[in-house]
């Protein structure tokens, strides 16, 4: 084994000078590294600085020309708004959860348990949900399939034929298309 030769005090000085040096280069690494960052990310604020500035151009302009009475600019604005409205508006029309319980009985049936719904939404307005629960018995299920279909905002429920092959214990998957959900 080594020993260090050297007094106390010199061994010392020689840890703190290492400790410094070692911090200070580390500090330099750090701030290399911030500086390499900040390269690679200047090209993209550059770019987004300019989006923003002809983004800014054009409403600029659209306001002129909606000022002077029109224009093929503020034509393409106002016709984005419309479709936007019109696109809020149909999200309007889609059902709130409570409604969807309502149509879809969920609790209402005995000896039906719901474990899952699933949602499709189309761009329509048109709702789809895919029903999956556990039926105790095939005539719980029927009678769940027949309660759905009797419902005027249901335009159709499809219950697979597999799921009727058991007796008890019926694991379903029923799919329910809406026809109109604001009656």
């Amino acid at each position: 084994m080594l020993k260090n030769l050297l007094p106390q005090s010199r061994q010392q000085l020689l840890k703190r000078t290492y400790l410094t040096r070692l911090a200070v280069v580390g500090l330099a690494v750090v701030m290399l590294l911030e500086l390499l960052l900040l390269a690679a990310l200047l090209p993209a604020y550059l770019a987004a600085h300019m989006h923003q500035g002809m983004h800014e151009h054009a409403i600029s302009k659209a306001e002129q020309q909606i000022n002077e009475g029109g224009g093929a600019v503020a034509r393409g604005f106002l016709e984005e708004t419309a479709a936007l409205l019109a696109r809020a508006h149909a999200t309007q029309k889609h059902p709130s959860s409570t409604e969807l319980i309502d149509v879809l009985g969920i609790g209402s049936v005995a000896g039906i348990v719901v474990t899952d719904l699933a949602l499709t939404i189309a761009g329509t307005g048109g709702v789809q949900a895919v029903v999956s629960g556990e039926a105790s018995t095939r005539t719980a299920l029927v009678q769940y399939t027949e309660a759905l279909e009797a419902d005027p905002r249901v335009a159709e429920v499809v219950l697979p034929l597999r799921d009727l092959a058991a007796s008890r214990q019926i694991p379903f998957a029923i799919t329910v298309t809406f026809a109109d959900l604001s009656l």
